[in-house]
């Protein structure tokens, strides 16, 4: 396997400040997420097309690979104008993963957008995002009809990105964090150009067995997110350097290794979200450190 790292993790470096970590610390390849603390990227002058070119021989002529593009596309919410925002939102990320040599963008099913479980809360963010959907576009709606509009645009943005040389990767987050849950949405949305992005953690702090889970969708990961994190709950987690949380990275380690993973590992350091967290310069280190000498 091969490690690179999130730009999550060091949303505040100019580009020369994340080629200098990635070489200091021994990762071969990076994640754009965030730049300049904003996480849409098409609102930044270095994303836009014309300047994209230079952005990948930069990191080209330093041997590093932009290993995934990380969007915030989300599908499990069904209204019209949400789902042709979403799709745009893909497809934009395609372009600048396609301009960058990458080979995968990440979307997500996001939350759906009311309850359909009986847990009285989420985490804190998705309950925001519920309370301010319009209750007259949500009202009636089931996780049939979630679905089947999740599936329809996954299998819309898989055939999109064929004409990008980019496949789309669905994260196995949110309200999909089950294994068998994915590999069905992934399996009837009508396109072979989808694939998964394991997060090993989201499942694993929902109670989901890492075997199962990896066993249900092995065949279709093309990446992987890790992390260690403490306060592992459905309702959130608290990131933390490895072996300070409770996340078995031992076993998530031994499950890649026995299958002969050969693709990208990703440290995903959320100092984005959790700003009070290490700074990259040590958690990077850190990580891959642990993870080669430990695991």
């Amino acid at each position: 396997m091969k490690f690179s790292f999130s730009t999550l993790g060091c949303p505040q470096h100019s580009f020369d400040q994340i080629i200098d970590l990635v070489r200091q610390v021994g990762y071969t390849g990076v994640e754009i997420r965030i730049y300049k603390n904003t996480e849409d990227l098409r609102t930044l002058e270095e994303f836009k097309l014309e300047n994209l070119d230079a952005v990948r021989r930069k990191f080209q002529s330093a041997g590093i690979e932009i290993t995934c593009v990380s969007s915030s596309a989300r599908f499990a919410y069904p209204d019209s104008e949400n789902l042709k925002e979403q799709m745009q939102l893909a497809e934009d990320y395609m372009k600048i993963a396609a301009a960058l040599e990458c080979p995968y963008i990440r979307v997500f099913g996001g939350p759906y957008p009311v309850n359909f479980t009986d847990k009285p809360k989420s985490e804190p963010f998705i309950e925001a995002y519920r309370a301010q959907l319009p209750p007259e576009k949500t009202r009636g709606l089931t996780r049939e009809m979630c679905d089947a509009g999740l599936m329809d645009c996954l299998g819309k943005i898989g055939e999109i990105g064929l004409n990008y040389g980019v496949m789309p990767l669905m994260e196995t987050h949110d309200d999909f964090c089950s294994g068998k849950v994915v590999r069905r949405l992934i399996d009837g949305c009508g396109s072979d150009n989808i694939g998964i992005l394991w997060d090993c953690l989201h499942p694993f702090r929902y109670g989901l067995d890492l075997r199962e889970t990896y066993a249900a969708v092995k065949d279709k990961i093309h990446y992987v997110h890790m992390k260690d994190a403490k306060d592992l709950t459905p309702w959130g987690f608290t990131p933390c350097l490895v072996g300070e949380g409770q996340m078995d990275l031992q076993t998530a380690v031994s499950i890649l290794k026995e299958n002969d993973y050969q693709g990208y590992v990703c440290f995903e350091w959320e100092k984005q979200w959790h700003p009070q967290i290490a700074d990259p310069e040590v958690a990077c280190p850190q990580f891959m450190h642990s993870i080669l000498q430990n695991y």
